[in-house]
Formats: structure tokens, sequence, C-alpha cells
């Protein structure tokens, strides 16, 4: 497959095959460490509804470990209408894993025992 500057990959049928039984949000709910979850509204190859789901099911089980964030008007690789790239989603996600990691944490301390 030739792929061109500004094509985006997509998954293979064999991939979704493999994934489509797989319920991801039973699993996430059982995760005792801190959880970063950021979509953008214009995301084309994952619904922005999906995360909205994954993020109320953890307030209806009173879980605080998912911190969850909407960038409205982004893709699915960060870019606007226009095409351009919006890095703050990297930076926010990189300045959340730097406080988790430097910030005590009970559930990293439960995890690396």
């Amino acid at each position: 497959m030739n792929m061109h500057v500004g094509d985006k990959a997509r998954n293979t049928y064999k991939w979704w095959s493999t994934i489509l039984d797989v319920e991801l949000q039973s699993s996430l709910l059982l995760l005792q460490i801190p959880i970063y979850m950021a979509h953008g509204t214009a995301d084309t190859s994952v619904p922005v509804e999906s995360s909205d789901l994954v993020a109320e099911s953890f307030l209806r089980e009173n879980r605080t470990n998912l911190v969850y964030k909407r960038y409205e008007g982004l893709e699915h690789d960060w870019t606007d209408s226009s095409g351009e790239k919006h890095m703050e989603v990297l930076q926010d996600a990189i300045a959340w894993t730097i406080g988790n990691l430097l910030a005590p944490n009970e559930n990293f301390m439960e995890m690396a025992d």
C-alpha cells in the first residue's frame, strides 16, 4: 500500500476482528493506578462518546483515578480542521505523567510492592 503525505493508516480487518470482542471498560475500572485519557471531539477513528462512556462509568463507580480531557475540534492525530498539530495535548499528557510519577501516590506504591 502506498502511503502519501497526509494519508492516515487504518487498522486491518484482522486487527479489528481480534479487538471488537474485548470489553476494555471493565478492565480499566479494575486498575488501582492513575489513568490519563485524552480524546479529540472531531475524532473520526474512535467516537469521542466512547471515552465519555468510560469517564461516566468511573463517576458512577465513584472511582477517582481517571483524568479525562476532551480536546474540542481535534482529530485522532491531534490536528484541527486546518491540519495544524496541537502539541498542547502531548504537553498536557507529559505534565500529568511527570506530576503523577513525582507525587506520592498510594496506588503506585501498592503496585510496586
